[in-house]
């Protein structure tokens, strides 16, 4: 695997990630709760034997369903990897980060950090006003 220094912070990033927005399904629905479990775990534990330390997932994927498969393959190895969610803005409440790069002070909320295992913020990203990339 490869890798490329990520962002202003002192990691390297795999040049492949692991999105969990199509995972697996049981019910034929493709952005479905009901994710084919032991299938997904196969596929994200044989991302992360070969090298990929960067996953992205988001508390709307699979109806909240993606981040929680992914808690349950990255745990023992939650120190090993980096985990980028997104969120809305819209009423969610939780603890207050400020970027560093941007000083901008955003909200992640309580249960994407939980069922991750996360206890710090990787990266996370927000939809801006003017339509342009968050940055990191």
């Amino acid at each position: 695997m490869q890798y490329r220094k990520f962002g202003k912070v002192d990691w390297f990033a795999s040049v492949l990630g692991f999105g969990c927005m199509r995972l697996p399904v049981i019910d034929g629905k493709p952005n479905g709760a009901h994710i084919n479990e032991a299938e997904a775990l196969r596929m994200i534990r044989h991302a992360m034997e070969r090298g990929v330390n960067y996953f992205d997932t988001a508390y709307v994927y699979h109806e909240g369903s993606s981040e929680t498969v992914l808690g349950k393959a990255l745990s023992g190895h939650r120190d090993e990897v980096k985990i980028a969610t997104k969120f809305s803005s819209r009423g969610r409440r939780g603890p207050m980060f400020v970027l560093p790069a941007t000083n901008a002070k955003i909200v992640v909320p309580r249960r994407s950090r939980s069922v991750t295992g996360c206890r710090k913020l990787t990266a996370c990203s927000a939809p801006r006003k003017d339509g342009g990339k968050p940055q990191l």
